[in-house]
């Protein structure tokens, strides 16, 4: 059982620290020769992309509390519903915006499995702990 409680508690760490190694491996910077305007990284879209990431992964772990075992949805349901919105949105302004933003909104749909995952976890959790 104790691997099921590191499982929950770094499992979204270790998606974050594949995403930001996916996100800098494909640093390509705009060449003189392309537009810098149309799907090109610069150093500022990266940066700005993975702070973004980083403030993400805070807030779920504030929420989520995975160190812990869930005993309620509560968490897992407000993480869903703010994430699920911003997920949207993030992949609409993705279209024409450069790599890094487009690779974030795949970490965000990544992150939308995870949290429906969770939370079915949860649920399950508090049901079979409320029938013994």
């Amino acid at each position: 059982m104790k691997i099921f409680k590191h499982i929950r508690t770094y499992s979204l760490l270790c998606l974050w620290v594949i995403a930001v190694g996916v996100i800098i491996c494909n640093y390509q910077p705009a060449s003189s020769s392309q537009s810098p305007h149309y799907a090109s990284n610069t150093i500022t879209s990266v940066l700005g992309t993975l702070g973004v990431m980083f403030a993400e992964l805070v807030g779920l772990y504030l929420l989520l509390e995975p160190w812990q075992r869930p005993r309620s949805v509560v968490g897992s349901l407000i993480a869903l519903a703010l994430f699920t919105p911003w997920t949207f949105l993030s992949t609409v302004a993705a279209m024409h915006a450069s790599n890094s933003v487009l690779l974030h909104a795949v970490w965000l749909w990544v992150v939308e499995g995870f949290l429906v995952a969770y939370t079915l976890f949860a649920f399950d959790s508090s049901q079979s702990s409320s029938s013994n």
